[in-house]
């Protein structure tokens, strides 16, 4: 299986990253700023940590008490959610071939994906792609045992001899031995869950500039929607009810998340279940409207058959750098460059010999990509591997 090949690399986490680029970012907390440090690589005197923040492999996040809430990115920009239930302690580690990794060392963690996750819990690595799980942490010291709740897909453990946990089962880890036997989710995980769900949706909601008259009602709602999807993540209905909902509190990318788990993205779909195309599409991230506009207005999307940066890639493979930096360096100086046409500005000066110039444009497409997703795998590796040969 396709997650199965993926874990296999990720279970080497151990090297030094190799860019500057942003690994997670800070989408909502709760209940306060004050709550939350973070503790850079190679530093020992933690920072606030904030909504907004930026987090590479190496730092340290934590959150001091119990019912702290945050919510990570990760990589920064795209759909995959990592919810922390506090106390907590995670390190965000290093990625291999783009797949984020944290590592849990104290505290929950709940997943929603739309592609590959690793967590690493008590010494156990767990591998998914596009799913919903959490994993928490009982107990304390050498007794200390992971536990993994499977909502929706299948979690790939290092543990279980390469069978997975699927949908709607729950189990200890045991990390010197056999794990036992998986059991039903508990309802009190569903509510659990839901609950940090719920939270983390006001927090956006609010931050968003939702009109929220009735905060504890607006909650309530919340959690029994988010508790319905995880009892039945198949349910289109429940879903598309969970999303109109995250649409009126101005919370459009989880929404958007949602729809896409039941496939309801067409324009005809959403007005079946009385969804406002127009109204979903606003308040979506970059990467999220282009999205939209492909599946829900393909009339208006018109692909290039080749890009505009292809051509140049080519220019810079023939040697002719000049003509190839005046296209690229045009599209940069309109506002409008991608990704791809950082990492051919990086090629570029690298070839000319301009280490300076190659590293801030590498540098610049690696952090851009975790938006616009424009790179390849083969892309992003060969841009990392020139920083790593600027950086000796």
């Amino acid at each position: 299986m396709r997650y199965a090949l993926m874990l296999a690399p990720l279970l080497c986490v151990t090297a030094a990253p190799t860019s500057a680029a942003a690994q997670a970012r800070i989408e909502a907390l709760h209940p306060d700023a004050s709550s939350f440090r973070v503790e850079r690589l190679g530093s020992f005197i933690p920072e606030p940590a904030d909504t907004g923040m930026e987090l590479l492999p190496g730092d340290l996040l934590t959150g001091s008490a119990s019912g702290t809430l945050l919510e990570l990115n990760c990589p920064a920009g795209s759909n995959d959610s990592y919810r922390l239930d506090g106390p907590f302690r995670v390190l965000i580690d290093v990625p291999r071939d783009s797949v984020c990794h944290v590592n849990l060392l104290g505290g929950g963690v709940d997943v929603l994906a739309e592609s590959g996750t690793s967590v690493t819990a008590g010494g156990v690595e767990m591998g998914s792609v596009s799913t919903q799980y959490a994993v928490r942490l009982e107990g304390s010291g050498a007794a200390v045992t992971p536990k993994l709740i499977v909502f929706d897909g299948e979690v790939l453990v290092s543990t279980m001899r390469g069978r997975p946990l699927t949908a709607g089962l729950a189990v200890p880890l045991n990390r010197t031995g056999r794990p036992s036997r998986p059991q039903p989710v508990a309802p009190e995980e569903i509510q659990r869950s839901a609950a940090i769900y719920s939270t983390l949706d006001v927090a956006k909601a609010t931050k968003a500039g939702a009109q929220i008259s009735d905060r504890t009602a607006v909650m309530n709602q919340f959690t029994t929607l988010h508790a319905e999807v995880l009892k039945n993540p198949a349910d289109t209905v429940k879903r598309a009810e969970l999303a109109k909902y995250q649409i009126q509190y101005k919370i459009n990318n989880a929404a958007l998340y949602n729809l896409k788990r039941v496939d309801v993205t067409s324009e005809q779909k959403l007005q079946r279940y009385d969804i406002d195309p127009g109204t979903l599409q606003r308040g979506l991230t970059q990467a999220n409207r282009e999205f939209y506009i492909a599946r829900v207005r393909p009339d208006i999307y018109k692909p290039v058959a080749v890009s505009t940066t292809d051509t140049d890639l080519e220019l810079i493979a023939a040697g002719k750098m000049d003509e190839a930096l005046k296209s690229l360096l045009a599209r940069v100086e309109a506002g409008n460059a991608t990704s791809r046409d950082y990492y051919a500005l990086s090629k570029a000066y690298f070839e000319l010999k301009d280490v300076k110039q190659s590293a801030a444009y590498g540098e610049r497409a690696l952090k851009l990509n975790a938006e616009d997703r424009k790179l390849s795998e083969n892309e992003q590796r060969e841009q990392r591997e020139i920083l790593a040969r600027i950086r000796g």
